[in-house]
């Protein structure tokens, strides 16, 4: 009976020790050969419940986790966590979309920044020529839109298309310019005074409205350019706000001759005329001081877009 007590003290004993050393060889090979020692480990003491916990929790040590390694599933492989990069909205969805606004026709594109901001740029285009004649004086005029406006869409309300998007309206190209003729013996009037377009060389002139060429703009509105539904793919965007265009510019060159009255009475040309200079400057003024209302350019937009 002496032996078989010896033999079983001495698998007491050395258990534990075997146990360590399996483990810290276990945790090198993984490191080195990047294998899974808990395979073998289950095959060498699947006859003792406690030392295959033991090794279960040295694995978990070896592995230098801070926490227990998940279990693995059919196969031997252990399940992939999703990191938190997963979850990223930078630059993950795209849409492509046509509105249409006093800044002309616009094409764009969008995309998500975070769940709840989107980015857009959109190019304006839009060309208008008219002629006219009013009381002796002939027109001839276009109003060409050329624009692009880049915006941030925040939506403040998780559950709502509402947004608010302040943004830039750059390369502001839009102008209205146009040249106009006087009729012989026709009259026009600047600054309340008078004056008749000579025969011979009738009054005749070019103008032009501008504006800066950078601005800031903020608009509100409903609908999403990017929504974060899978299913949804085409929206009706709305937004209704103004680009803080400032004044703007009005120039206004005339050439010719005029004349005190009808008939070619009193004439000359308007370069030389002190007071012809004087009171079209005083019309300019007046011209800037009417269309300062502007200065803050409306923006009511409405379109449809398409995300991919």
């Amino acid at each position: 009976m002496l032996s078989p007590l010896r033999t079983v003290a001495a698998l007491i004993v050395s258990l534990p020790l075997t146990t360590c050393c399996f483990a810290q060889h276990s945790g090198n090979a993984a490191v080195t050969a990047g294998v899974d020692a808990a395979p073998a480990a289950q095959v060498s003491f699947s006859s003792s419940r406690s030392a295959l916990l033991a090794l279960d929790a040295a694995d978990g040590m070896g592995e230098g986790a801070a926490a227990p390694a998940p279990a693995a599933g059919a196969g031997g492989h252990a399940p992939v966590l999703a990191t938190a990069g997963d979850d990223s909205w930078f630059f993950k969805k795209f849409a492509f979309g046509a509105t249409v606004s006093p800044l002309g026709i616009s094409v764009g594109s969008a995309t998500s920044l975070t769940r709840g901001v989107n980015m857009r740029v959109q190019g304006n285009f839009f060309n208008y020529s008219f002629n006219q004649s009013i009381s002796g004086v002939n027109f001839d005029a276009t109003a060409s839109l050329r624009s692009i406006q880049g915006q941030f869409d925040w939506f403040p309300f998780q559950r709502s298309s509402f947004h608010v998007s302040p943004g830039v309206l750059f390369y502001n190209q839009n102008e209205i310019t146009g040249n106009g003729l006087v009729t012989q013996n026709e009259s026009i009037t600047f600054n309340d005074t008078d004056y008749y377009s000579q025969s011979t060389d009738p009054l005749h002139g070019t103008g032009g409205v501008f504006f800066r060429k950078t601005s800031p703009m903020l608009t509100v509105g409903w609908g999403n350019w990017v929504p974060r539904r899978r299913e949804k793919h085409l929206t009706f965007p709305i937004d209704v706000g103004f680009a803080y265009v400032g004044d703007p510019k009005i120039d206004i060159t005339m050439a010719g001759s005029v004349c005190q009255g009808a008939h070619d009475f009193e004439c000359g040309p308007v370069q030389t005329d002190p007071s012809f200079q004087s009171n079209l400057n005083a019309q300019i003024a007046k011209y800037r001081q009417d269309l300062n209302v502007i200065r803050f350019y409306p923006v009511i937009s409405t379109g449809i877009v398409y995300k991919f």
